[in-house]
């Protein structure tokens, strides 16, 4: 966990001296801490099962136990507050945009929304439908790739 929270600041600190994406980054703290909070749990709730109390048995070293049997089943839960996350980040830039006058989708909205334009407003909703359709799909292909179990045949 100390190693995700210090990558984490180091990315913020690196994407923080590029315009514009340091407010991002601050945007993103909250989705963080919950995929920490989430992955951390659930790996516990992975660690503690039979098949992984067999293979730390065997004598499985602690690497290749979290990777090759906790990891998998744990990382289900945290690919739906992922794809949750990003699509809230898509939601909040309209905040974002708006206080800090840049220039985007989130700028369009609110001033389509202040102006009363309908059909922008219905344009930037079905862009924004569009987006969280694709990050679900996404995830769950995912969810196939991760884990065997859940594909189809």
């Amino acid at each position: 966990m100390i190693c995700l929270m210090v990558t984490a600041l180091m990315t913020g600190l690196i994407l923080g001296h590029i315009k514009g994406l340091g407010i991002g980054t601050v945007l993103a703290a909250f989705t963080m801490g919950l995929i920490t909070r989430t992955t951390r749990s659930n790996l516990l709730d992975a660690l503690s099962t039979d098949y992984v109390r067999t293979a730390k048995a065997k004598g499985l070293n602690s690497i290749c136990l979290i990777l090759k049997h906790a990891l998998g089943n744990a990382l289900i839960p945290v690919m739906t507050v992922i794809g949750l996350g990003l699509g809230n980040l898509l939601g909040g830039m309209v905040l974002v945009e708006t206080i800090f006058k840049w220039p985007g989708v989130g700028q369009f909205a609110y001033e389509s929304v202040m102006a009363a334009d309908y059909p922008a407003i219905i344009g930037v909703a079905l862009l924004i439908a569009l987006n969280y359709m694709i990050i679900n799909t996404v995830v769950d292909i995912l969810y196939g790739i991760i884990d065997p179990r859940v594909r189809c045949n």
